[in-house]
């Protein structure tokens, strides 16, 4: 291991792929305030908490004990999983920000 370098380790989920339950976190979550606060400082608008209305893994995590939050740069109008599924850099760059902001935010909730 070199000096100043990071691992990460990514374990394979070994559950149920067939299992859709939804998840619905508390709007009072600190998961769900940490990232509402990290997009209105980097975004500068307040943003919608709503229902994610697609099957995806977050009732995996779930399962799991992992409480999961959606959030990604793009809208679901760019072509999600399809053959001209698109992201703009500008989105992409303000997804980082919001996750690093994200992080620090909760940290300050603990």
């Amino acid at each position: 291991k070199q000096k100043g370098s990071a691992k990460l380790e990514i374990p394979y989920l070994k559950i149920d792929k067939n299992i859709y339950e939804p998840v619905n976190l508390p709007p009072d979550h600190k998961g769900v305030i940490a990232l509402s606060n990290a997009f209105k400082e980097v975004i500068g608008i307040k943003p919608k908490i709503s229902c994610f209305p697609i099957v995806c893994d977050v009732s995996q995590f779930y399962e799991l004990g992992i409480e999961p939050i959606i959030f990604g740069p793009a809208s679901l109008l760019s072509g999600a999983h399809a053959e001209n599924e698109y992201v703009q850099i500008d989105q992409i760059i303000n997804a980082a920000k919001i996750y690093a902001n994200m992080i620090i935010k909760w940290w300050e909730l603990d």
